[in-house]
């Protein structure tokens, strides 16, 4: 799925590391 916020969607970012990186999330 999209990640809405940087934040807010932790688990997500463990999928899309991106969404730490760069912080848009895919």
């Amino acid at each position: 799925m999209i990640s809405y916020i940087r934040g807010e969607l932790a688990e997500v970012a463990e999928d899309s590391v991106i969404v730490e990186v760069g912080g848009v999330g895919y």
